[in-house]
C-alpha cells in the first residue's frame, strides 16, 4: 500500500494520520497542522471543493464547529492539497469506540450541542455536508467536537459525490437539509448509545464487500423507507430528537439545536 501513495512533498509514512477516498491527511509537526492531499488528479476537484468550503466557512467570523482553515498547501507541482487544524483525539467515533469509559452524559450533550450549532451554521451558507456521521466530527485538545471532511458535500446545490453509509441514509432526496437532519439523528443515537443504528446488520462482517454486510445494508434502507427505526425511548428527550430527526420533523437544524438546548 504505502509504495504507492503519493505523499505531499516533505512528508512519509511516518506522518501519516488517515487515508480516504479523495486523499490522504499527514501531520505537520513543526505547525501542529495537518496537510490533506489528493491522491492524483482524479482527486484534486474533491480537494478543490473541500478548500471552497472551507473558505466560506472562515470568510465571517470563525465558527468553534469547524476544523480551522489554514490555507493551502503545494503537495507536489500537479497537486494541491489544504492545510487544516489537527484534532489530536481523533473523530468521535474514535473516541466512543477506544474510550468509551470517558465518555460522560455532559460531554454526550456537549457533543450533541455543538454538532447541531455547526450543522446549523452550515446549512445557513448553502452547504449540505451529504456524509455526516461520527467519522466525520474531530475532536480538538480540549474535546470540542468539529465538523470536517467536506470533500464529497454540496455547494450553492452542486452535486453530492458520496453515498453516505446506510444506516444514516435518509429515505428521500439525499442532497438536501432533511438529509443532513436524518443523517444528524444517526450521529445522535451513536453518540447517546456508542452504537450504529441497527449496528447488528451492519456490522460484524470481516469483509466490507461481503455479501452479509450488503443483505444487512438492503434490510436497514428497507426498514428506514417503511418508516421503522431502532428505539429510543430508553433515551428520554434525546431519544425523541432522535425518533423526529429520522421522521423528518424539523424543517431545519437550528430548531433541532433550540430543542437539544433544552436538554439537561
Amino acid at each position: 500500500m504505502y509504495e504507492n501513495i503519493s505523499w505531499p512533498e516533505g512528508f512519509g509514512r511516518r506522518d501519516l494520520v488517515a487515508y480516504g477516498i479523495s486523499g490522504l491527511v499527514v501531520l505537520d509537526r513543526a505547525s501542529n497542522t495537518v496537510i490533506k492531499s489528493p491522491h492524483g488528479q482524479d482527486d484534486q476537484a474533491s480537494i478543490d471543493l473541500e478548500s471552497s468550503i472551507y473558505k466560506r466557512l472562515s470568510a465571517q467570523t470563525s465558527h468553534p464547529g469547524f476544523l480551522k482553515f489554514h490555507g493551502y498547501y503545494q503537495s507536489s507541482p500537479n497537486l494541491r492539497g489544504i492545510r487544516l487544524e489537527f484534532a489530536p483525539n481523533f473523530t468521535v467515533e474514535n473516541f466512543l469506540s477506544r474510550r468509551s469509559a470517558e465518555v460522560t452524559r455532559e460531554l454526550r450533550l456537549r457533543w450533541s450541542r455543538q454538532i447541531s450549532n455547526a450543522l446549523s451554521h452550515l446549512h445557513a451558507l448553502s452547504i449540505v455536508h451529504g456524509d455526516l456521521t461520527c467519522a466525520n466530527i474531530f475532536l480538538a485538545t480540549n474535546l470540542d467536537a468539529r465538523l470536517g471532511d467536506f470533500a464529497g458535500s454540496s455547494i450553492n446545490g452542486s452535486p453530492l459525490t458520496y453515498v453516505i453509509r446506510a444506516n444514516h441514509r435518509y429515505p428521500g432526496p439525499l442532497l438536501s437539509v432533511k438529509a443532513d437532519i436524518f443523517a444528524f439523528g444517526s450521529v445522535l443515537y451513536h453518540i447517546w448509545t456508542g452504537r450504529l443504528p441497527y449496528y447488528d446488520l451492519v456490522t460484524g462482517c470481516a469483509d466490507e464487500d461481503s455479501e452479509a454486510l450488503l443483505k444487512g445494508e438492503e434490510e436497514v434502507i428497507a426498514r428506514y423507507a417503511r418508516g421503522e427505526f431502532p428505539k429510543t425511548e430508553f433515551l428520554g428527550g434525546i431519544g425523541n430528537i432522535i425518533l423526529r430527526c429520522w421522521q423528518g420533523a424539523f424543517n431545519d437544524a437550528e430548531q433541532c439545536a433550540k430543542e437539544i438546548a433544552t436538554q439537561v
